[in-house]
């Protein structure tokens, strides 16, 4: 028999919480926070929409906070439930918006 270790996960808010203001500002004082009492896992949600903009900026944020020793394991937002019931409907998506040509075209698509 093993003993498992229990490891802490936070479940982070990203709109407003781990970013806000325009320029973006990040919560550095959360992200220090959640290092000094040793949680390094985390998962994020984000009411984020699929612009290039946006999904650029979530990945900043993802390389930032890694980059301070934390993991992340995850980005959750309303629109994985759809995902998960049609997958006709994301592939059909994934075709079209490939062939996009800007953000106008792509935001017409959603």
């Amino acid at each position: 028999m093993t003993i498992q270790q229990k490891r802490v996960v936070a479940l982070l808010d990203v709109d407003n919480t781990l970013i806000f203001g325009e320029p973006i500002q990040y919560n550095v004082e959360l992200i220090y926070t959640l290092l000094e009492n040793n949680i390094k896992d985390v998962y994020l949600f984000s009411s984020m929409t699929l612009t290039q903009h946006i999904i650029e900026e979530r990945v900043r944020l993802i390389n930032l906070l890694q980059s301070k020793g934390l993991t992340v394991h995850g980005v959750i937002c309303a629109s994985d439930l759809v995902w998960n019931k049609d997958k006709a409907l994301l592939q059909s998506f994934s075709k079209e918006i490939s062939q996009t040509q800007n953000n106008d075209e792509f935001l017409e698509i959603l």
